[in-house]
């Protein structure tokens, strides 16, 4: 079973992707595959969310979401960007992270790129992340089908 944060406008976030990527001088190699269209919540078996995951998709799924993108990671095999979940409030634009884990993966991210033949989950193992400040996404969280 998948949980994600599906992004909405997947089109401006590859837009935003590549500019960011030019911004601190990150080349993507010949031949890796695009993904860049979900965070992973959860992946795995229903009785296996972790209590703060579970309570974060009972009260998130189906709605919108807003998601802060706070670093780069690059490894041999994929690219992807750090992230939080997070509201905004319209009134006055401050942005609030989520104080409860929003996500089961050790390092919530949106996985950019993948080296031809691997696979996305490679980028759970990313380790250096390169802080930054990359704006705000929408997605909606859903069960994926």
């Amino acid at each position: 079973m998948l949980y994600q944060i599906r992004l909405l406008d997947r089109g401006e976030f590859i837009d935003r992707t590549c500019k960011l990527l030019a911004k601190h001088n990150i080349m993507i190699p010949i031949g890796w595959c695009l993904y860049a269209h979900h965070c992973t919540v959860f992946y795995g078996s229903e009785m296996d969310i972790p209590d703060g995951v579970q309570s974060f998709i009972m009260d998130w799924n189906g709605k919108t979401i807003d998601i802060k993108i706070t670093g780069i990671g690059v490894s041999d095999t994929c690219i992807a960007f750090r992230v939080e979940a997070c509201t905004v409030d319209a009134r006055n634009n401050r942005v609030r992270e989520f104080k409860r884990p929003f996500s089961a993966n050790r390092v919530p991210h949106i996985t950019l790129f993948v080296q031809k033949g691997r696979h996305p989950v490679e980028s759970n193992n990313i380790a250096r992340w390169i802080p930054m400040d990359g704006g705000l996404c929408k997605g909606i969280v859903e069960k994926a089908h």
